[in-house]
């Protein structure tokens, strides 16, 4: 089967606002490369969000579910930390989508989350900077192409089985599904 993929701007993400319980935004952090850049060239880098190891912070992002969606789909989020990791250290990522169908009767502005799906980035005797891809399968809120889609991507921190220490920085984000 044909499969598309969205690709989410970190750049573009806004954070959750601070307001209600487990509202709590992570912080945007440019990551720069330490690494020596060639001649003619600049440095590697790039626009994160830095995930706190004891606070739930959250990140979303709006789109319309493209023409071309027809069922499924796999978040698929790119992370590293920032400090060095032990044996079996873990992040435990967590996302949901809220769907609104344009002309039904739904109100976006009263619209709740769906069912929160979890993933596990585990950092395996790892150094910083180390990157894990990770795969979600979120709750799709009977969404249908034409939608317009919440998406929230946070780390759960509170997860008895999240255990990084330092922040896991949130490099990227895309969410995979089969087309018509």
């Amino acid at each position: 089967m044909p499969t598309g993929t969205l690709l989410f701007d970190m750049s573009a993400a806004m954070p959750a606002d601070g307001t209600g319980t487990g509202n709590n935004p992570p912080a945007a952090s440019p990551y720069v490369s330490f690494g020596t850049q060639t001649t003619n060239s600049p440095k590697v880098s790039s626009i994160c969000w830095a995930f706190d190891p004891t606070t739930d912070e959250h990140v979303m992002w709006a789109f319309r579910m493209p023409e071309n969606y027809s069922s499924g789909g796999t978040l698929i989020l790119e992370s590293a930390c920032v400090s060095d990791q032990g044996a079996a250290a873990e992040t435990i990522w967590k996302a949901a989508l809220a769907a609104v169908t344009p002309g039904a009767s739904e109100n976006a502005f009263s619209k709740v989350f769906g069912t929160v799906a979890t993933g596990t980035a585990v950092f395996n005797s790892i150094e910083s900077g180390v990157v894990i891809q990770t795969s979600i399968s979120p709750g799709l809120d009977s969404v249908v192409a034409g939608d317009h889609v919440c998406l929230f991507v946070g780390r759960d921190a509170d997860h008895t089985m999240d255990d990084v220490t330092g922040d896991c920085m949130l490099l990227s984000s895309g969410f995979e599904y089969t087309t018509t």
